[in-house]
């Protein structure tokens, strides 16, 4: 329950895990069970705060630097967020360090990360991802962004061929998007499609 309501909240999962911690002290279990613990809400985080796997991203940047305070006035989030961010992805082993160097162990695909095994983690990251999109909408100007939509009207046994096509369109337009190899920008691809009856 405190994690549904701080989660709503927009906490950051690092923050509500060291509370869980305050609050049930001795109850959290032995080092063991707390490692395994802290290892499931770091999943849990990287599925549900959308800068996680944004940060891998800007690993690909022409001018990225390997610094929590560069990373985090490029997307306009809190420090301590970014840190914390960075260790966990740290403990997970998606990101390695060496000689000050970032490595990306997922081999620059992130999509992958987001079918977490947690819903309400991948809720909570479609939930942030909106909350961009109208802060995109109200905010940037239109050559650098695409707000669009379409209803139609289907047969609802199509709905997993849709899908199938969604994630076919999203992986042709990553590599299309990708292949010149001068990235410059992070960008975040979402489409909806759901039912607008009942």
């Amino acid at each position: 329950m405190i994690e549904k309501i701080s989660l709503r909240m927009g906490l950051d999962q690092e923050l509500i895990w060291e509370f869980q911690r305050e609050l049930l002290g001795s109850k959290v279990g032995t080092e063991k069970q707390d490692y395994f613990a802290r290892i499931g809400q770091d999943e849990f985080a990287v599925i549900s705060d959308w800068y996680n796997l944004a940060i891998l991203e800007a690993m690909k940047l022409k001018d990225f630097q390997p610094d929590a305070a560069w990373i985090a006035k490029k997307f306009g989030v809190n420090l301590n967020q970014i840190k914390s961010a960075v260790e966990r992805l740290k403990r997970l082993g998606i990101l390695q360090i060496k000689d000050g160097k970032w490595i990306d162990q997922t081999k620059g695909y992130t999509s992958h990360l987001e079918k977490g095994k947690t819903s309400e983690a991948r809720r909570n990251y479609q939930r942030q991802l909106l909350e961009k999109s109208l802060e995109s909408l109200a905010c940037e100007d239109h050559k650098l962004r695409d707000h669009t939509s379409m209803a139609m009207a289907i047969d609802s046994g199509d709905i997993p061929l849709a899908k199938e096509e969604i994630a076919k369109f999203r992986r042709r337009l990553s590599r299309l998007l990708e292949k010149n190899g001068n990235p410059n920008q992070v960008y975040q691809l979402q489409i909806s499609f759901f039912g607008l009856t009942k």
